[in-house]
């Protein structure tokens, strides 16, 4: 009688649990295959700076949510200087539309898959959980367009 709801508390800790680490876990990687350090960007020193000074969860939150914005605003600056590099080139330039299209597919996705496992309503405690997941993901993208942009620079 009790198996079912057992089993399925345990295939939602079993999410979460997977989520946590796969969020924890990215680590984005510069062509060295290195992992950058957190002071190596100043969008990512700033949240380092905010996260010391107001360490409660609503300061976290807040933090990331920032973070999310300024990385948010990198990404586009970055497209926009991908796109101006490949504006002799019409198929390339369609490409990396059609990839960016793609990723804000992903994105939206991952967004929802992170709001429907962390709940971010069952409590304050993961609201910066998703703040910072949310986060992440743009910052992932930000900083593999930079890249591409590096590649495409003479």
């Amino acid at each position: 009688m009790y198996i079912p709801v057992i089993m399925k508390t345990t295939k939602t800790l079993m999410l979460f649990v997977s989520l946590a680490w796969a969020v924890s876990t990215v680590a984005v990687t510069d062509a060295s295959g290195a992992p950058p350090s957190p002071d190596e960007d100043p969008i990512d020193r700033e949240i380092e700076r905010s996260l010391k000074m107001d360490g409660s969860k609503l300061g976290q939150a807040q933090a990331y949510n920032r973070g999310h914005d300024q990385w948010d605003a990198e990404l586009n600056r970055v497209y926009q200087k991908a796109q101006a590099l490949l504006s002799a080139d019409a198929e390339g330039k369609k490409t990396l539309k059609d990839a960016q299209l793609a990723w804000i597919r992903f994105r939206d996705a991952e967004f929802k898959l992170i709001d429907r496992i962390l709940d971010v309503n069952a409590g304050s405690v993961n609201v910066p959980a998703s703040a910072s997941a949310r986060m992440k993901i743009v910052r992932e993208r930000a900083l593999t367009l930079r890249r591409r942009v590096e590649q495409l620079s003479p």
